[in-house]
Formats: C-alpha cells, structure tokens, sequence
C-alpha cells in the first residue's frame, strides 16, 4: 500500500511536490513530454492531477503540454486554473498571455 506521505520531484531545477501516486503519474508525463509525446504527457499529468487536484504546477505543466501541441484552449484552461490557485505565477501569466 502506498503512502500519502508528501515527497518531491525534482525538474528543471524547481521541485514539485505530491504524494506517490502523483508524483509517479508526473514523473511519467515528464519522460513522455521530453520525448515529445504529448498526447502521453496529457494523459499522464491528467492522471497526477486526479490524484493531488491541489497542486497548480500539475496544472501548468499540462497546460504547457497542451500549448505545445497546439491545443490553445485547454491550454488556456490548465494556465487560467494555475493562477487561480497562484496569482503569482508570473511564467503562467505569460503563457497565458500568449
């Protein structure tokens, strides 16, 4: 069984906390977004996200996922829900903006 114990993931020189599940989900979506499988990464960042529903950076980095696939919509979504939970996320604001 696993733990709900917060633990982190580290990318891009930023760490991303979670629980195991999510972070299992996002660290999956990470190797398939590096490989430019996006439709993979969606799917996976969709997973993190139903199971740590509070963490934003889940959200942008789906929505940074979507933007590249040229999926402008959702993309706005995913940036939209980020500064809901983060007003200060300056890089979500741009992308937003963008």
């Amino acid at each position: 069984m696993e733990s709900s114990v917060q633990k982190t993931l580290d990318f891009l020189f930023q760490q991303y906390g979670g629980n195991p599940k999510s972070l299992k989900y996002s660290g999956l979506a990470l190797e398939k977004y590096e490989r430019r499988d996006l439709s993979g990464a969606i799917e996976d960042f969709t997973k993190a996200i139903h199971e740590h529903p509070s963490n934003q950076n889940l959200y942008f980095m789906r929505g940074t996922a979507y933007e590249d696939m040229g999926n402008d919509i959702d993309a706005e979504k995913d940036f939209i829900k980020t500064l809901e939970m983060e007003s200060n996320n300056f890089i979500a604001q741009y992308r937003l903006g963008m």
